[in-house]
């Protein structure tokens, strides 16, 4: 992926209390704790652990330093340690956003920290260890703006992304027809569904505790709808006029164009969605998915990320399933919004994706100029969901060997760090420049389903809203949709006969209305006059 440009960011929305996690912590008691022992704790997010201890030893036989690694089943267990003081870890691997953590004060045995987290700005200036290149340089630019966290006017790190990746939907070549042609926008996969269904197989399988239709695949449609500008306003918690800290906010056209696109694939008159996808958990739905078994309807598609394959790998080895990415369709109502019609969205896309050379002819009835049609479609095209930015790697402030932990996250950033990274996480990658691809200590590490994965990475401009203000960060704020419930997803889903059932535009309001009515609680809690 080339140097460019998020975040659904999952708030602890309560206080998580000790006595929750009373049995990890008592197990932290007999973890090696010694002066100069690197302690690294990890959530397996579906990336697995087990690279962590090889990379361990490399860098130990760089370094002269120990690393001990202690895997976490759960995620807000690294927060309730981190957060009480008894975390025993000097670098901890999470897979959620942090950003809350650099809003608030906590005092911890008699010392008040201003914040929980220990600032890298140095490591980002520095130069990654052996190479003319700083961190701060060598991160794609995506990763970096997230990671950015602005503080009296100066811009401060606090955290590292410990993986790239990527969000999406996938496609089983076991039961994909060649003769199909992958989806250019929403309407032209609708379309899709409609064409596998008439060959009698069914188009889609998700999970609804974990669909990434709402938290993924949704915010990148309205991101395609709204435009950089409108993506900027609604991260620095503005609404479409400008006005902060307003539950307008929520109000977005993009949010509710891109649920309402949502709706029309889970419609159950339109059946695209197989039935296991309410009722099977994840793990169940992936081993459906990828089997693509003709008694379960040989399903074409799923919304999910690259971490699939790792996740399967107890079941099937690496190249035994045929499987693939797709860029993300352009959300067809963004040629309504921009004066144009749908044949030339498509022609667009196809200049933009390189398949035609000639600039496509057409005429905006919104009075667009062409140019700002090219570049709002182009920024659309350009988007890609991804789960990666909120896998981070951050250092208690309270740690007692920060530097040790400082230089680990350095290594990571050079070649040779990037290099063993790929090659122990079994073909992952790290969100730095390096030639994956082309390069001779990686290029044979990846299977045909990552190389698809890094190939759109390549393309793109991988998306999630930011979400670092402390509306969000803090007040709890979240995607418009998810707000009364994570799984809107069932509302969208029930038949319409039934009183489960709420159109697009009921979620949009019913989520708008149940945050208005609680936002003087939601300020206080952000520390918002």
């Amino acid at each position: 992926m080339r140097k460019a440009g998020k975040k659904v960011s999952l708030i602890l929305a309560f206080v998580l209390t000790l006595g929750m996690s009373a049995g990890l912590f008592s197990a932290c008691g007999n973890r090696a704790d010694a002066e100069g022992v690197l302690n690294i704790y990890i959530h397996n997010a579906g990336y697995g652990t087990d690279f962590v201890e090889p990379l361990g030893k490399i860098f130990k036989e760089k370094t002269g330093i120990e690393v001990k690694m202690s895997a976490v089943a759960d995620n807000a267990d690294l927060f309730t340690q981190l957060e009480s003081g008894v975390s025993k870890a000097d670098l901890l691997f999470s897979s959620n956003s942090v950003d809350y953590y650099t809003y608030i004060q906590k005092t911890i045995g008699g010392q008040t920290y201003p914040c929980l987290l220990e600032d890298l700005t140095d490591i980002y200036k520095a130069n990654v260890p052996g190479e003319d290149v700083t961190l701060e340089e060598k991160m794609y630019d995506e990763y970096l703006a997230h990671n950015a966290t602005v503080k009296d006017g100066e811009t401060k790190y606090y955290s590292v992304p410990w993986i790239s990746g990527l969000n999406g939907i996938l496609i089983n070549g076991e039961t994909w027809n060649d003769a199909w042609k992958e989806p250019r926008t929403t309407n032209e996969l609708l379309e899709l569904c409609d064409t596998i269904k008439a060959a009698g197989q069914m188009p889609f399988i998700y999970c609804l505790e974990n669909s990434y239709w709402g938290t993924a695949i949704t915010p990148a449609w309205a991101a395609q709808y709204m435009g950089e500008d409108e993506v900027a306003l609604f991260n620095e918690g503005k609404d479409i006029q400008g006005r902060q800290y307003v539950p307008e906010i929520l109000n977005y056209q993009g949010f509710l164009e891109a649920i309402k696109v949502v709706g029309d694939l889970l419609d159950a008159d339109k059946n695209y969605m197989h039935p296991y996808s309410m009722s099977l958990d994840f793990t169940s739905v992936q081993n459906v998915f990828l089997e693509g078994a003709e008694q379960d309807g040989n399903i074409v598609m799923m919304p999910n990320g690259d971490w699939l394959e790792r996740e399967m790998s107890a079941n099937y080895g690496k190249d035994e399933c045929d499987i693939r990415f797709i860029s993300l369709p352009v959300i067809s109502s963004l040629g309504t919004k921009l004066g144009i019609t749908e044949d030339e969205l498509c022609s667009i896309i196809d200049y933009i994706d390189g398949k035609t050379t000639v600039e496509p002819n057409f005429a905006s009835t919104k009075g667009l100029e062409k140019q700002e049609v090219l570049d709002a479609v182009t920024y659309a095209r350009k988007l890609n969901p991804a789960y990666s930015y909120e896998h981070e790697a951050f250092i208690p402030v309270y740690a007692q060997d920060k530097e040790e932990a400082k230089q680990f996250l350095q290594f990571l950033a050079s070649d040779e760090g990037i290099e063993a990274f790929v090659r122990e996480s079994g073909g992952y990658t790290l969100p730095y420049d390096y030639d994956y691809l082309n390069s001779e200590a990686t290029k044979n590490e990846f299977s045909a389903f990552q190389k698809s994965a890094l190939e759109i990475i390549g393309k793109s401009r991988i998306f999630e809203f930011e979400m670092k203000d402390r509306i969000f960060a803090v007040g709890g704020v979240k995607i418009p949709g998810t707000n009364i419930s994570t799984f809107y997803e069932t509302y969208l889903s029930a038949n319409k006969s039934t009183v489960d059932y709420k159109s697009a535009e009921d979620v949009f309001a019913d989520d708008y209305n149940f945050v208005k009515n609680r936002w003087t609680l939601i300020k206080t809690n952000a520390g918002i006059a």
